[in-house]
């Protein structure tokens, strides 16, 4: 099963796009590229971001990397988080 991420290239090292929620960092991910996309359009997040496709396994992986500080995943989140913080 495919996921969906936002992600930017900074210096050569992909970084994944993080809410904030009450002091947490928050991975929103999408089961589809079109609720990504709508996500990002509606969102107001700015600019450089991209869609990227992750399998399961590489989204574990982008869970348990050091140092990612992520402590929470939202499963196809609406625009309105972004701008309600």
């Amino acid at each position: 099963m495919a996921y969906w991420l936002i992600t930017r290239n900074v210096n050569g090292r992909m970084e994944m796009l993080t809410l904030d929620r009450d002091g947490r960092k928050m991975l929103p991910v999408f089961s589809h590229e079109e609720e990504a996309e709508m996500f990002l359009r509606l969102g107001g997040i700015g600019e450089n971001w991209r869609i990227t496709e992750s399998e399961a396994k590489e989204l574990v992986s982008v869970l348990h990397r050091a140092g990612a500080g992520v402590k929470d995943v939202a499963l196809d989140p609406l625009p309105e988080m972004v701008t309600e913080k």
